[in-house]
């Protein structure tokens, strides 16, 4: 297997043409003829025991063909593609020219990853999260610990806010229920802000045994089928709880952690909110240094490439929230998610823009600063990536070839250099003043997960 030709096409499009000897060819087609003999029939053969000349005579000389071929499409991409010293960012094409007992012919078509031009990347002024540890984010932190040792009483009075009520709901719509409006025997902390605004609220003044209904308006920006509709939710209050205080004590520390003081729970809390916050501070420190740097970049991006970043922003989205399946539409991604099919599009879009916005000034950094790396930073980015992935460093191999690994690092590197050279910047202050109602309602980062979205919660 060699490289004929290289074709540079237009809007970054590059077609290596690979050439396939008729002695490698014959050695695939054979290896495939020995994988898929046992879902053959031939009359007079047993099943799987037909000789290959006798197989191809029945069904045609190329019925191994295909399979045969598709086993050097990947392997071309690898060695190829980062021989000739290109980065694919759209998912290589393969197209056959030619095929037969001399060999076969075929080219990889891909979008190359264009280059761009920086005004500058050291020195860049960009907002970093303040790491500072305060008494709030500690008591934050310690309240989790508070509500498991939390014990309660059911009590024989009507529910007040901050009392766990056990529920049976069920919610219509113009008389009739919709899905994912109904739960028994759900537990209800009142105050919490699990379900819409007006739920809660409603509920409280119920005894145990009621039996009422209550009326809420559902979000405009609920999901499509409910946002801005009237509802009505049956309630049956089967038990009302309130939680019972805590002392927080030596005692307390042995109950919900490996410590024998509280002290020492208090510092360990610290140290790992300290930690968390600088892990955040960094991210967003270097993603909006990314954002600054990319305000000035010179370069055309291909829409291969944002098409092929989406997918992948698609498919890792799919991943987080817990989908069965890679989604690549965004309807129906959207409906999985029971989200504004607008709202998620601007929002996977943004993200696969950023990415590719990363990528392109990173690999320019890169590129820039020379980064090169040793066998031993390889092996290193290799052990990395068995740990992110679980897996054996040799199944990662597999997977992921060199080329890759070094652009990783040198990505990763390339981060670090601007940031090191960059000038933090304090969070601006917050204005006292309240922002109008139109601000106040922008959308979150990310879309509400379905399950979530079932239920009359936010």
């Amino acid at each position: 297997m060699n490289v004929k030709d290289v074709e540079r096409r237009e809007n970054n499009v590059v077609a290596i043409e690979v050439e396939v000897g008729p002695e490698e060819f014959e050695e695939a087609v054979e290896r495939s003829y020995l994988k898929n003999r046992s879902q053959l029939s031939v009359p007079g053969f047993r099943k799987g025991r037909a000789p290959r000349k006798v197989v191809e005579g029945m069904y045609g000389s190329n019925i191994f063909y295909e399979d045969a071929m598709e086993e050097f499409f990947p392997k071309a991409c690898r060695e190829f593609i980062h021989k000739e010293g290109f980065y694919a960012s759209s998912i290589p094409e393969p197209e056959v020219v030619s095929v037969g007992k001399e060999g076969f012919t075929f080219k990889i078509v891909f979008t190359v990853a264009p280059e761009a031009k920086l005004k500058a990347y050291k020195g860049i002024e960009a907002v970093k999260p303040s790491t500072e540890v305060t008494e709030d984010d500690i008591a934050d932190s310690m309240k989790v610990l508070i509500e498991r040792a939390m014990q309660t009483q059911s009590v024989d009075r009507p529910a007040k806010m901050g009392d766990i009520v056990n529920i049976n709901f069920e919610g219509f719509i113009d008389g009739e229920a919709f899905k994912g409006g109904q739960a028994d025997n759900f537990d209800l902390t009142l105050g919490s802000g699990q379900f819409i605004p007006g739920f809660e609220e409603q509920i409280v003044g119920f005894s145990t045994g009621d039996e009422k209904s209550i009326f809420v308006t559902f979000p405009e920006k609920y999901n499509s089928e409910l946002g801005g509709k009237e509802a009505e939710f049956k309630i049956k209050v089967n038990d009302i709880r309130e939680k019972m205080g805590v002392t927080l004590d030596d005692d307390f520390a042995k109950d919900v952690s490996e410590f024998e003081t509280l002290d020492e729970l208090r510092a360990d809390i610290e140290n790992k909110v300290r930690t968390r916050k600088e892990n955040y501070a960094k991210r967003v420190f270097h993603d909006n240094l990314i954002r600054k740097i990319a305000e000035d970049m010179e370069v055309d991006i291909p829409d291969a490439m944002l098409q092929s970043s989406m997918e992948r922003t698609m498919e890792e989205f799919s991943q987080n929230y817990g989908l069965p399946m890679a989604v690549k539409d965004v309807g129906v991604l959207a409906s999985a998610l029971q989200v504004e099919e607008e709202y998620l599009a601007k929002y996977l879009e943004e993200s696969a823009k950023f990415r590719v916005q990363s990528e392109l000034v990173l690999e320019a950094i890169a590129k820039a600063e020379d980064i090169q790396p040793t066998e031993e930073d390889i092996a290193h980015e290799y052990a990395l990536l068995a740990l992110q992935y679980q897996a054996t460093e040799d199944e990662v191999k597999e997977h992921i070839d060199p080329a890759t690994a070094i652009r990783n690092f040198r990505m990763k590197k390339a981060g670090e250099i601007m940031m090191e050279n960059a000038v933090p910047l304090p969070e601006p202050e917050e204005e006292e003043e309240e922002a109008p109602a139109e601000e106040a309602e922008t959308p979150a980062e990310e879309p509400v997960p379905a399950e979530e979205a079932e239920t009359p919660a936010e």
